[in-house]
């Protein structure tokens, strides 16, 4: 009986490690069925801090290939589970990992709020990693807010506990965050050192996801800088990358960049529209500014058509 037990409880948290690394290696497919493995198994076992911790993974997984709702819903469930067990550290967890989905889907006050909250907790238990994690969070809400100030602050932060401990993965993805504010407030020079660092650095390690994000990125510095032809580049290796680790929200995001280069072309309004429906699938926010922007172009179209009398 309990050889037995045991058996399922190593085979679980065999399965959420195994899932860790295919999520590393852009597998989220096959990362999200070892974790719904290895989250029935706690279920059936009544562990309910390896429901949390697998829930957690799940959500970043699902978060991930741009499932908002469910990996907001499966945040949700594990924060519950965590404060039940009075688990700061998962709380946090939890928080954190909400702080980023609020933000994505456009509530900036409820993602600022649920960082603050996770990085309160952080501090309590005295994690620095967790730390950093929340400061990060922190700050990409601040600068979707457009509170470029606070953003910078948080992230500056951030980046320098992680310059600490000398980890260079979590280094290269507060340096997109921090140059797309360094670019937001026309700080070009510095935006194109620190988006370029990070490039290198995903690029090293092989991620193909937050090279997916830099390039993005990079292609929108490219374009405030007024060279097409290099934001064009990016945004198409971008969308390469999106496509080959299957994430919708990086596709729609590199789409929408396409057809910004592409304004004052047929081809413009179709890349936005499409951009558009895959945004608006995954509930980003994003897909809000892309249908304003094609809604400007399409009457803009039909004013000119009407004024040449064309259609």
């Amino acid at each position: 009986m309990f050889g037995e037990l045991g058996d399922q409880l190593g085979e679980a948290n065999a399965s959420v490690l195994l899932a860790d690394t295919r999520r590393l290696t852009a597998d989220y497919s096959g990362a999200a069925q070892l974790l719904e493995r290895a989250l029935g198994i706690f279920e059936k076992l009544s562990d309910r801090l390896g429901q949390a911790q697998a829930l957690l993974s799940l959500a970043m997984v699902r978060r991930m290939t741009g499932d908002f709702s469910s990996a907001a819903a499966s945040a949700q469930h594990a924060l519950a589970i965590s404060a039940e067990l009075g688990r700061q550290r998962e709380q946090a967890r939890a928080l954190a990992l909400l702080g980023d989905l609020r933000r994505d889907t456009g509530d900036f006050p409820a993602a600022i709020a649920a960082a603050e909250q996770a990085l309160e907790l952080y501090c309590d238990v005295g994690e620095r990693c967790g730390q950093a994690g929340a400061m990060w969070t922190l700050g990409a809400a601040h600068r979707a807010a457009g509170n470029y100030g606070a953003a910078s602050s948080a992230l500056v932060q951030a980046l320098g506990i992680w310059q600490d401990i000398g980890d260079r993965y979590w280094q290269a993805s507060v340096l997109v965050s921090l140059g797309a504010v360094r670019r937001d407030t026309h700080d070009y020079p510095a935006a194109r050192a620190q988006l370029g660092e990070a490039l290198r650095i995903f690029r090293h390690n092989g991620d193909l996801g937050g090279a997916a994000e830099a390039l993005t990125e990079m292609g929108t510095l490219h374009l405030a800088c007024g060279d097409l032809a290099a934001a064009r580049h990016c945004y198409r290796e971008a969308l390469g990358l999106a496509r080959q680790i299957g994430s919708p929200f990086d596709e729609g995001t590199a789409l929408a960049g396409l057809g910004r280069c592409a304004r004052g072309t047929p081809t413009a309004a179709r890349l936005l529209a499409r951009a558009h429906q895959i945004l608006l699938d995954t509930g980003a926010a994003a897909a809000d500014t892309v249908a304003t922007e094609l809604g400007v172009l399409t009457s803009t179209r039909s004013t000119v058509g009407a004024s040449t009398g064309t259609s």
